[in-house]
């Protein structure tokens, strides 16, 4: 597609070429005749100066002007449907195009606004958040967990993503970043943001890896908390695996703590766990 692009704006730059120089030409000829002095006003009058006879315009004048007009009508009978052709890939193009272009305006707008509590790539982050009651009275200065933005349009479509990003999360480190909130950002730039983060959403296949891996995280918590003799790394690794084969089974008496496990999942920051929202415990 881009390569069929490219070649269409060659072909357009050939031609605008062609008709720019070739007007050009005409004006540089058009000056040095006008400028050419002939004689006397009666000389120079065109009214005055006996044209062609009809032997040489029936003839060589209107052979030729036929000719030229053959040959412009063929090429617009042949421009005209390459143009027809090539039509939707242009269009085509041109989304793609814009896409890009969004991406990268978005990654900017990201890098300013989001990234540092997010982190780089929104691979997820900390930032620090006082903590005040009901009155605004201060309880508690933390380090809130901000989630990784990698899998957010696995959990929530774009419009509810841009009703964040316009209104924050009241409670939260995330303040209202649109207009519609009092934020900073026009409606294009947040739009711009939401295709930036489309573009770094991870596939469902490592999506699904990332949850298994804060699991087996935990679980390696779990069974070195329980047994301070594990300390190495295949051992404790080993250990997890078995205790997630016994847990997950309904029957076992883990299986409330490995419940509680998935629920607190601390992979990517708890973006992928129900704690995120329904908070630990």
């Amino acid at each position: 597609m881009i390569l069929a692009a490219s070649t269409q704006r060659t072909i357009g730059w050939v031609l605008a070429v062609v008709v720019i120089v070739g007007f050009l030409v005409y004006l540089l000829f058009s000056f040095r005749i006008g400028k050419r002095e002939l004689g006397s006003e009666v000389e120079l009058a065109a009214n005055r100066k006996p044209y062609f006879d009809d032997d040489e315009l029936e003839t060589f004048r209107l052979d030729r002007a036929l000719v030229w007009s053959l040959v412009t009508l063929t090429a617009v009978s042949m421009i005209l449907p390459v143009y027809w052709l090539m039509e939707p890939t242009r269009q085509e193009n041109a989304i793609v195009d814009w896409v890009q272009r969004f991406e990268k305006r978005g990654a900017r707008n990201f890098e300013d606004a989001c990234s540092s509590c997010h982190g780089p790539a929104g691979v997820g982050g900390v930032a620090a958040f006082t903590l005040v009651d009901t009155e605004g009275a201060f309880v508690a200065q933390v380090e809130w967990k901000a989630p990784a933005l990698t899998t957010v349009l696995s959990r929530f479509d774009e419009a509810e993503v841009q009703h964040v990003l316009d209104y924050g999360r009241p409670g939260t480190p995330m303040p209202a970043w649109g207009l519609p909130g009092g934020g900073p950002m026009t409606s294009q730039q947040v739009e711009q943001l939401i295709v930036y983060l489309r573009s770094i959403q991870l596939d469902q296949e490592t999506a699904t890896a990332q949850i298994k891996s804060g699991i087996a995280a935990g679980a390696r918590t779990i069974v070195t908390a329980a047994d301070a003799e594990l300390t190495d790394a295949t051992d404790i690794e080993a250990a997890a695996e078995a205790w997630l084969a016994q847990a997950s089974d309904p029957t076992s008496d883990d299986y409330l703590r490995y419940g509680e496990l998935i629920f607190n999942n601390p992979a990517a920051q708890g973006a992928n766990s129900c704690a995120r929202c329904h908070t630990p415990g």
